[in-house]
């Protein structure tokens, strides 16, 4: 009788990386770049380790694999980032006697001034992540830090984030924003509209904040393809823009009007430096570097 060969401690990768980056996972039948195919891997990896007590991954051979597979990958290209003036072309679009128009110009202003991931605010078909923000998660502010329902003595507003990817233990946090002073772009005035569209629906406080009625919730889609138009409005490609252009375009106008990165990574809720790879620099601070860097004041320093 054949003695019982031990169970396996370690199950090779190979097999399922190479099917997925050369045909993916899904129906589309195109393959995954190399990052997805690790994150994928990481994944099976753990869920193996925790569940069945036995590791899956790379033979050290095939670590070279790996390399050749991301020199291959496509080098990514983030989206630009939403400018002031696109933004502007986005409020002469809309047609603002149209309910979903508002909403999307509410939603675009928060998305922009608070620096917020979709999943934040908008849904993808019936899906909703369970960090998005609910109107029960709205607060308004006057002068002497006291909630108030009067708009006229509001002078900022608070969102309360429930969670985020990047927020491991659903801690949450919040963020206050004062008026802009600009009536046409103003996170009051844009979470106000929202917030009283949503009272008007007469649904639940928990429900999310970007709803266009009762029973539809603000989809990304909706906000993408207003986007691309004011885009293609400003000059632009509108290829070159998506959804998280609204985040990336926040914290880019954060950096040009003087903030730190350290301030914009932390008002924006990143937990890592992956602000650095969205914000850009634009040509109204570098047509003013080389004479601030030739000021008396910075050469007469030691």
């Amino acid at each position: 009788m054949a003695a019982r060969r031990p169970p396996a401690t370690f199950v090779p990768a190979h097999p399922f990386a190479t099917y997925c980056w050369k045909y993916g996972w899904g129906k589309s039948g195109s393959g995954n770049s190399a990052s997805t195919v690790l994150s994928k891997v990481s994944h099976i990896a753990w869920h193996h380790r925790r569940t069945l007590g036995y590791n899956v991954g790379f033979l050290p051979g095939h670590q070279l694999a790996i390399t050749g597979m991301r020199r291959k990958d496509p080098s990514s290209k983030p989206k630009s980032p939403v400018t002031s003036a696109i933004l502007k072309c986005l409020h002469e679009l809309l047609d603002f006697a149209v309910t979903q128009h508002r909403v999307i110009w509410g939603a675009s202003v928060l998305g922009f001034v608070f620096l917020l991931r979709r999943s934040e605010y908008l849904a993808q078909g019936s899906r909703m992540h369970n960090c998005a923000i609910r109107r029960a998660d709205v607060n308004f502010v006057d002068a002497r830090g006291h909630e108030t329902r009067n708009l006229h003595d509001m002078t900022s507003v608070i969102l309360q984030f429930r969670g985020s990817k990047s927020d491991q233990f659903g801690k949450g946090t919040s963020r206050e924003l004062v008026r802009s002073g600009h009536r046409w772009c103003c996170p009051v005035l844009a979470a106000w509209y929202l917030v009283r569209h949503h009272e008007a629906l007469r649904i639940d406080a928990g429900e999310l904040l970007c709803k266009v009625d009762a029973s539809h919730n603000l989809q990304v889609s909706d906000v993408v393809r207003a986007i691309k138009a004011a885009a293609g409005r400003a000059g632009h490609n509108p290829q070159d823009y998506a959804s998280h252009s609204l985040r990336s375009g926040g914290a880019t106008a954060l950096f040009i009007a003087g903030f730190d990165s350290l301030a914009v990574k932390l008002f924006g809720r990143w937990k890592s430096d992956a602000v650095e790879r969205y914000t850009r620099i634009s040509g109204q601070l570098t047509s003013r570097m080389a004479s601030q860097m030739l000021q008396k004041p910075a050469l007469h320093q030691v």
